[in-house]
């Protein structure tokens, strides 16, 4: 059994990106150049049990010769990281029995329990591969792709096939990584999470990519803090790459949501570990993380907005001012959904989810660390983390004194500081086991969702004044008065939304911290 390590790229479908245009990768020049045009079949149960598994099944056709691959779930965030079984086969007829690990074989053997194994997809190629031999004896492939993936079973279904893959044969993690980076600096490439074989299910099912919340970071309760801070900043690199295809494609409303509420995540947990890990390294990545929240944001808050215009009070509105306001923010969303995906697509954000992962794999704030300084990193994070949410809350609850005399500028910051005490709980929250921490989320989330009628109320004037001059030419009283209504409607939900803030505050402080012994 081997392991394959690889990164994919989606080209543009007319690209003219060939190997002979790519002579040098990390200062290093091509040792040799091949063509290929391997045929590949997919297996699987009318069920998908291999792929709900994490399992993929394929035979691969090249001159004549079959060979049987069988893939395990990726284990990295960014890279494809999978275990890789291979055998010759004398036909195209996969053979569980051809599976050289017994363990393997045996786990596909209690998935199928009779099942018949059947042919789903095929994939058809024109493969150029480049050989590179990198610095400390890493060996890399460079291949690009271009073809198709057919269904062969159910509706036609043809998906245009155009990327390049980055395999490491030799070498390591870091190795690949920073040959990803030399490679895309150069070139805007879109990073692509998902297989061929993925992206084929998805589309035989009918599906578009997926979009998914963060979920709880895998993070051990007796880890040390440096332990933490890379597992934190994992999870933060494995919420993006779960949504950027989605963004990438369409920006959606969810993947556009999802990416901000990671990038501002991110920033939270650079920030919540302490000044020995906010190297310059660390802090050109959370520079990043906001200037590629800012532009997020434009959409995001857009689909807000929108959502609110088609609700039970709004919504009922049929004014023509009303129309023509809906028509010019659906205008502004969309140019700010193409931005998005040039975004997502771009160098600079590509290479800003490399780097990311090259950090995590290099651990950048070591330096030249002395003795104390790993001292400091070995500490418990449990004690760490119930040290820093004291100090954070502690900060919080002093805003709060001033509750009933704050400003609207006090309002956003308290509602700001809110926000970033949750992200860094949730960070935390597997370090403390027990009810408490689901007791105290609740009723946080509801504090947070009044303040986040305040800070709708808050943009609803920008947005209004955008979507006038969008309009541009059509722009006349009967959008002026729609947009006078909305502000209207907005400024009377602002009083008893804060209301009701203080009251959800009143009872969320009167939470036992989770945190706490």
């Amino acid at each position: 059994m081997s392991r394959e390590l690889e990164i994919r790229f989606a080209l543009p479908p007319k690209g003219s990106l060939t190997p002979r245009r790519v002579n040098r990768i990390g200062g290093v020049a091509c040792k040799s150049r091949k063509s290929l045009q391997p045929t590949s079949i997919y297996y699987d149960t009318s069920d998908l049990r291999l792929a709900k598994d994490g399992l993929a099944l394929r035979v691969r056709e090249q001159s004549g010769k079959f060979t049987q691959t069988l893939k395990d779930t990726s284990q990295h965030a960014l890279l494809s990281d999978r275990a890789e079984i291979e055998g010759p086969l004398p036909s195209a007829c996969p053979s569980i029995e051809a599976i050289t690990d017994v363990r393997f074989r045996k786990r596909i053997a209690k998935l199928l329990k009779g099942r018949t194994l059947l042919p789903l997809l095929c994939t058809k190629m024109k493969r150029e591969e480049a050989l590179f031999l990198l610095p400390r004896r890493a060996r890399l492939t460079l291949a690009l792709d271009t073809g198709s993936i057919q269904a062969l079973r159910g509706k036609r279904l043809i998906i245009p096939v155009s990327e390049a893959e980055l395999e490491l044969s030799r070498g390591s993690t870091a190795d690949l990584l920073r040959a990803a980076l030399d490679f895309s600096r150069k070139r805007a490439l879109r990073l692509l999470p998902e297989s061929k074989a993925e992206r084929g299910l998805l589309a035989l099912k009918g599906l578009p990519f997926p979009t998914r919340k963060a979920g709880i970071a895998h993070i051990g309760r007796n880890c040390t803090v440096e332990e933490a801070f890379s597992a934190t900043l994992l999870h933060c690199l494995r919420h993006l790459m779960a949504n950027i295809s989605a963004a990438g494609t369409d920006a959606s409303p969810d993947s556009v949501h999802q990416l901000r509420v990671c990038l501002r995540r991110l920033r939270a947990a650079i920030a919540a570990f302490g000044p020995h890990y906010r190297t310059p390294a660390m802090m050109r990545i959370a520079a990043q993380a906001k200037h590629f929240s800012r532009i997020f944001s434009e959409a995001r808050d857009i689909d807000v907005f929108l959502i609110d215009l088609s609700g039970p009070d709004l919504g009922a509105l049929t004014a023509p001012g009303m129309a023509l306001l809906r028509n010019s923010l659906s205008h502004l969303r969309s140019e700010a959904g193409k931005e998005v995906v040039r975004t997502v697509s771009s160098q600079a954000f590509t290479g800003f989810l490399l780097s990311l992962a090259l950090c995590i794999e290099t651990k950048p704030w070591h330096g030249s660390d002395g003795k104390e300084l790993r001292k400091i990193y070995s500490l418990p994070a449990q004690r760490f983390a119930r040290e820093a949410l004291s100090l954070r809350y502690k900060k919080i609850r002093k805003r709060a004194r001033h509750l009933d005399s704050m400003t609207i500028e006090e309002r956003h910051a308290f509602r700001i500081a809110l926000k970033k005490l949750r992200y860094v709980a949730e960070f935390f929250a597997p370090l403390f086991p027990g009810k408490k921490a689901g007791a105290f989320f609740a009723a946080l989330s509801k504090l947070q969702d009044a303040l986040g009628v305040l800070n709708d109320a808050a943009n609803a004037g920008g947005l209004l004044r955008k979507a006038a001059v969008a309009a541009g030419e059509i722009s006349g009283p009967e959008l002026m008065q729609a947009s006078i209504f909305v502000e209207g409607w907005y400024r009377n939900l602002a009083a008893p939304s804060w209301g009701k803030a203080q009251k959800l505050w009143r009872r969320f402080e009167k939470q036992d911290p989770f945190w706490e012994r």
